[in-house]
């Protein structure tokens, strides 16, 4: 009776253990993702391409977004979830106006003008995105 008590312990130990470790796994992840997203989260006050460019000066990868005659401004960014199936991305206005972003362009498709069918992306210069007039 004594040996299968002290079996049973040990098998509650073990598994107890086991938990542990894929509880602190699955907390380590969360707290990792989450990292991530508020690092790449825009501040309040981003405005424009001016100010995205003094809080941001490393990402430069842009694309012109041409829709329905209008051109808009796409920068596109790193993967900002652990498992974001598409890389973040920051919008802009023909006039360099801060729109919005998107935190996992291979999921969510807002804004949905930069996702249209017709919508015709070329990779530019960032300098190339204009400053919004004073």
């Amino acid at each position: 009776m004594r040996d299968v008590k002290h079996k049973l312990v040990r098998v509650v130990q073990w598994t107890l253990y086991v938990c542990g470790f894929m509880f602190i796994g699955i907390v380590g992840i969360r707290v990792y993702d989450e990292v991530r997203y508020t690092h790449l989260r825009t501040p309040d006050n981003v405005r424009d391409i001016g100010d995205f460019r003094r809080w941001n000066p490393a990402l430069t990868n842009a694309q012109a977004v041409t829709v329905r005659g209008s051109t808009f401004y796409a920068i596109t960014g790193p993967f900002a979830r652990f498992k974001a199936s598409g890389p973040s991305e920051y919008y802009f206005d023909q006039n360099g106006n801060y729109v919005g972003r998107n935190v996992d362009t291979g999921d969510f498709y807002e804004p949905a003008i930069f996702f249209a069918k017709e919508a015709q992306r070329k990779p530019i210069n960032i300098e190339q995105i204009p400053n919004p007039p004073p």
